[in-house]
């Protein structure tokens, strides 16, 4: 049987730049519109976002794009054989908008004391 013998942290990004990154990351097999600015989406993000949040986002981007689609062709709009799901930046400003953090201000602080016990620099 093994043993830990490394502890690492990983918190919610605190910078736009690491944000970017993730974010980039989680949408990259998205069928993106190539107007999107991650960018500006990022600068719209709440405070404390993990990973897991961006990739939260990026997916409810996607099923609201999923749905327009769905729309499109059932309402005759579009026809289903040319239909393409297009992940546009107001999808993603939308999912950004009701994201929320999955750490707690109170978590958060808890973790930052338990690294600072274990003399861990954040």
């Amino acid at each position: 049987m093994g043993k830990f013998e490394k502890l690492v942290y990983l918190g919610p990004c605190s910078d736009s730049s690491s944000l970017l990154k993730i974010l980039r990351a989680v949408t990259n097999k998205l069928p993106l519109d190539p107007g999107v600015r991650l960018d500006h989406v990022v600068s719209q993000l709440p405070a404390r976002l993990t990973g897991a949040d961006l990739k939260a986002v990026a997916s409810d981007a996607f099923y609201a794009a999923l749905r327009e689609t769905v729309q499109s062709i059932e309402s005759g709009i579009s026809d289903a054989s040319t239909a393409r799901v297009v992940v546009t930046e107001s999808h993603l400003l939308h999912a950004a908008d009701a994201a929320t953090s999955s750490v707690s201000s109170e978590q958060l602080k808890q973790y930052e004391a338990y690294n600072s016990q274990l003399g861990v620099e954040l």
